[in-house]
C-alpha cells in the first residue's frame, strides 16, 4: 500500500468515526423518537397550580342555602391547606381562598337559616347548629346575633307565654288576680315589643290567639263565678 492510499484510509476512517459520534449526539438528544420519559416542564407545573386553584374557587362558589353544612366547610378549609402544604400555590392564594371560603359560607348559611325562620315550626335545633359552627370559626356577626334574638322571642311567644297563661287558668277562681290577668292581657293583645319576622310568624300568630282566648274564656267564667256567688245568676 503506497502512502497515498494510507491518507485516503486513514481520512475515510477518520469521516467515518465522525459521522458515527454525530449520530449518537442526534439520537441522545431527542432527535430520534426516544423511550425517555421527559419531566415536567415549567409551564406543565404551572398549569397544574392554576387548575387546582380553579377547581376549589369552583368548590366554593357553589356553596348555596341548599347544599351548605358545616362538613362542607371543613372539608374546603382541609383541601385549601392541602393545596399549600403540596406547593400548589404560595400562601397569599391560600389567604385569598380562605377569605372567599369565609365569605361564601356566611352568605350561604345566613339564606339557609332565614328560609328556615320562615317555616312552620322553625327547626331551631338546626338552625343553632349553624349559629354555633359561625361563633365556632370566628363568623359570628351581628346578623347572627339578631337569629339569636330572634329564635328568643320565638320561644317566649310559643313556650313562655303560653305557659304563664296555663298556670294563671288552673288557679281556682277564689286565687283570680285581676292584676296579673290584665298584664297578661295586655301583653297577648300588644305589638310594640315584637319584632316583625316574630309578629308576623304563623306559629306565634296561632300561639298568641290561642293564649288570648284560653285568658279570655277563664275570664269570662270568673265573672259568671263572682255574678252566682253574689246571688244574681
Amino acid at each position: 500500500m503506497n502512502n497515498q492510499n494510507r491518507i485516503y484510509y486513514i481520512v475515510g476512517g477518520t469521516i467515518a468515526v465522525g459521522l458515527l459520534l454525530a449520530f449518537l449526539v442526534f439520537a441522545f438528544s431527542g432527535g430520534l423518537d426516544s423511550p425517555v420519559t421527559k419531566l415536567p416542564s415549567r409551564v406543565d407545573s404551572s398549569s397544574s397550580t392554576i387548575s387546582h386553584h380553579v377547581v376549589i374557587e369552583k368548590k366554593i362558589d357553589s356553596l348555596s342555602q341548599h347544599n351548605v353544612t358545616p362538613t362542607k366547610y371543613t372539608t374546603l378549609k382541609s383541601e385549601i391547606s392541602s393545596g399549600l402544604n403540596a406547593g400548589m400555590y404560595p400562601n397569599s392564594i391560600k389567604t385569598n381562598l380562605d377569605n372567599r371560603l369565609a365569605d361564601a359560607y356566611s352568605k350561604a348559611v345566613i339564606a339557609k337559616i332565614n328560609n328556615e325562620l320562615s317555616k312552620n315550626p322553625i327547626n331551631q335545633n338546626e338552625v343553632e347548629i349553624y349559629l354555633t359552627h359561625l361563633n365556632t370559626i370566628g363568623l359570628a356577626n351581628n346578623e347572627v346575633l339578631n337569629f339569636r334574638r330572634i329564635l328568643k322571642e320565638y320561644n317566649y311567644w310559643t313556650v313562655s307565654v303560653p305557659s304563664k297563661v296555663e298556670t294563671f287558668v288552673k288557679k281556682s277562681f277564689a286565687n283570680y288576680n285581676s292584676d296579673q290577668y290584665l298584664s297578661l292581657k295586655n301583653e297577648l293583645e300588644g305589638s310594640s315589643n315584637i319584632s316583625p319576622i316574630i309578629l308576623s310568624h304563623p306559629a306565634v300568630k296561632s300561639s298568641r290567639k290561642s293564649s288570648l282566648a284560653r285568658l279570655q274564656k277563664y275570664y269570662n267564667d270568673y265573672v259568671q263565678y263572682q255574678m252566682a256567688m253574689s246571688g244574681f245568676d
